[in-house]
């Protein structure tokens, strides 16, 4: 993992990111403007129209989807980390692609509102999700899953004067290749 974001708002005009601090989000605007999983993927199958209602944000590039937490504990963390990899990272990639221009202008932004379900494991430099309470203690591997293991190019965002400096807002990568 890279050094954290501090002042940067980097992570709200580019990007994949997962944010866990709903106050800190709605800075951004207004949080009706959050797509559902189920919305953004149909955005999706049709071929993503431009529309300038599902955007938010300060410079109006910013989606936020709310859901994906619910997603995958509905599912066994094996099928969850398979549908993830088959289903959800070629969509963050087609997004990249169609709508922000390589990853360049536009953020995409996960809301996943439980912190203490991430945690970062420094000895292969990995962000996992804890499994939903029934699955004995198994995680998943969300780094692979959403950035394609490109978890030493993720950064930590830490606003400066944040409280929680060791966990921050969220985590956020510049582009998913």
């Amino acid at each position: 993992m890279k050094a954290n974001l501090n002042d940067s708002i980097i992570w709200t005009k580019r990007g994949v990111s997962v944010i866990w601090d709903a106050s800190e989000l709605a800075k951004l605007g207004t949080m009706a403007k959050a797509l559902s999983l189920r919305q953004w993927f149909r955005w999706k199958a049709e071929g993503w129209p431009e529309r300038e209602d599902n955007f938010t944000g300060k410079d109006g590039r910013t989606i936020i989807v709310a859901g994906l937490d619910a997603a995958i504990d509905s599912m066994t963390p094996e099928t969850a980390t398979e549908w993830m990899q088959s289903k959800l990272l070629p969509a963050i990639r087609e997004f990249q692609a169609e709508v922000a221009n390589g990853g360049q202008e536009a953020a995409l932004i996960f809301w996943m509102v439980n912190r203490r379900r991430f945690e970062h494991r420094r000895a292969d430099d990995s962000v996992i999700w804890k499994s939903a309470p029934g699955y004995g203690g198994e995680t998943i591997p969300i780094s692979h899953c959403i950035w394609n293991g490109a978890q030493s190019d993720i950064a930590r965002i830490v606003p400066t004067g944040y409280t929680d400096q060791e966990h921050g807002i969220g985590i956020f990568l510049q582009r998913v290749s």
